[in-house]
C-alpha cells in the first residue's frame, strides 16, 4: 500500500423537515482511480433533533447517522427493521451514531444523546484502517412524530492509497 495524499477531509451534511419518520442518503462519490482506495483516518459526528410543537406536547424522538462503504446499502439499520435483540452482521457500515430525545416544548427539552462522536483510528496501522475502493454511503434515518428539524454531518478525514493487485483482491473479496 502507497499512500498517494496527504490526510484530506470530506464533510457531508444531511437535514430535514418532517413530522413523521424520514430516511435520507447521498453517495459520497469521491472519484477513484483504478488500484486507488480510501483508508479512513477518522470520522466525526454531529446530531440535531427540534420538536415542532410550542403546546407543551412532549414525545419521543430518535435519530441515527450511519458512514457505509457499500454504496449500494440505502437502509439504515434501525429497530423497526432489525430488533433490539438482534445481531446484525454487516463489515460495510464503519460508523453509527444513534440518539433519542424526549420533548417537552412548554418547559424546556431534555436531551438523551451526546450530539456529537469520534471515532479515531488513526492510532492504528494503515492496513487495520477501515478502507474501501468504491464509494461511500451517509444515512441517516429519524423517527418519532413531532421531528420538526434535524440535521447530521459527518466530517471524514482520510487518505488515498495505490494497492498491489494481491491487495485489491483481498479488499474487494472481503466485502462480498
Amino acid at each position: 500500500m502507497k499512500v498517494l495524499t496527504p490526510e484530506l477531509w470530506l464533510h457531508s451534511s444531511l437535514s430535514g423537515q418532517h413530522t413523521a419518520a424520514a430516511l435520507g442518503t447521498r453517495e459520497l462519490d469521491l472519484a477513484l482511480a483504478r488500484r486507488s482506495a480510501l483508508v479512513i483516518n477518522s470520522i466525526e459526528s454531529y446530531l440535531v433533533l427540534l420538536g415542532d410543537v410550542l403546546t407543551g406536547f412532549d414525545d419521543q424522538a430518535g435519530i441515527v447517522q450511519e458512514l457505509d462503504l457499500d454504496p449500494d446499502n440505502d437502509d439504515v439499520l434501525w429497530s423497526d427493521a432489525v430488533a433490539l435483540d438482534d445481531v446484525e452482521y454487516d463489515s460495510s457500515r464503519v460508523f453509527r451514531h444513534r440518539g433519542g430525545r424526549h420533548f417537552d416544548t412548554a418547559t424546556g427539552s431534555v436531551q438523551s444523546f451526546d450530539t456529537t462522536k469520534l471515532a479515531d483510528f488513526s492510532w492504528r496501522p494503515m492496513n487495520e484502517r477501515p478502507i474501501t475502493t468504491k464509494n461511500m454511503r451517509h444515512h441517516i434515518e429519524t423517527h418519532g412524530v413531532i421531528v420538526a428539524n434535524y440535521e447530521g454531518e459527518l466530517t471524514i478525514r482520510y487518505q488515498i492509497v495505490e494497492l498491489t493487485l494481491e491487495e485489491l483482491g483481498y479488499i474487494n473479496s472481503s466485502r462480498r
